[in-house]
């Protein structure tokens, strides 16, 4: 079970307000004050800062955080394989738009057709993914996206190629062109957050460049609407290509590529979990049902 201070320290990290902390928790405001003084008395140091209207947590209270939402997490998983006398517990897990819309629907299929059970897949950018990792609201996660490699055990998965798509009638339509003549041009990106804006953004940064240098820039966070958007001629839009075309029929065929001179951006997928679970074992299906659809 939780430490009880630690559970105060949790909500008040979701909540941001003694008040409301209370209110969740069935204590007073006081109380709740004392329960984090002991905390701060325990480890020597302050946990939460507060500047002006501002309200949030010191280094210390954000290592203490990982660890209490970790805790809270494989107790919660413990509780549930208890309760059902068995090792066996519900999967809960996220991907990345990329591979949740073109990935996880084939992977599903076979995995659901031999297996019983509850499972939960939430599909998101790569920044909401690890946030909900690092809280134990999802146990594992297929990102394309950068991460930090201290705070999480990964595994790669696969490496694509981040191409640029447009129009079968654009006239830039399979040619090799400069980065620089691409910037009078409409860009399409996802959403901030997402692990291919990202990439793209980083490599961009390499050729000191950015979005801003583009003549204008639209920001959708559907992949399906962005690919609407190119085959109507209405800018240009990096997209994994490689494994987008692994789904039979996908739009993305439909599409042109532009070949951008000295401009190859690569990155890994990957599969990413929190160290030290106890439930490992219990994710290895879907992990390898995933690693097939790769190879």
């Amino acid at each position: 079970m939780l430490d009880f201070r630690l559970r105060t320290f949790l909500i008040l990290c979701e909540t941001k307000n003694f008040s409301k902390a209370g209110e969740r928790l069935g204590l007073t405001q006081p109380a709740v004050s004392q329960q984090i003084h002991q905390l701060e008395e325990r480890y020597g140091t302050k946990l939460f800062s507060a500047v002006g209207r501002q309200f949030g947590l010191t280094k210390a209270g954000e290592l203490l955080y990982r660890h209490a939402a970790f805790t809270a997490a494989e107790s919660q998983r413990v509780e549930e394989a208890l309760e059902r006398q068995s090792q066996q517990i519900s999967l809960r897990f996220g991907a990345t738009r990329t591979i949740g819309e073109f990935v996880m629907p084939r992977v599903l299929t076979r995995y659901l057709a031999t297996h019983q059970g509850d499972l939960s897949l939430v599909v998101d950018n790569t920044d909401a993914l690890l946030s909900k990792l690092t809280t134990g609201q999802i146990d594992f996660a297929f990102i394309e996206g950068i991460f930090d490699q201290q705070a999480f055990a990964s595994q790669t998965l696969f490496e694509d190629t981040l191409e640029l798509f447009c129009s079968p009638n654009d006239p830039l339509a399979g040619k090799t062109v400069e980065l620089e003549e691409l910037l009078p041009r409409r860009l399409i990106v996802r959403e901030k957050g997402s692990g291919s804006r990202e990439v793209l953004e980083n490599a961009l940064a390499s050729q000191n460049r950015s979005l801003s240098n583009f003549a204008s820039v639209l920001e959708i966070g559907n992949i399906a609407i962005i690919k609407a958007l190119l085959r109507e001629g209405l800018g240009l839009a990096f997209l994994y290509g490689n494994s987008q075309e692994r789904s039979t029929g996908d739009p993305v065929l439909t599409l042109e590529k532009i070949k951008v001179r000295n401009f190859d951006i690569r990155h890994a997928y990957s599969y990413v979990h929190r160290k030290g679970s106890q439930f490992l074992d219990a994710f290895q299906e879907i992990l390898q049902a995933v690693q097939a659809e790769f190879h």
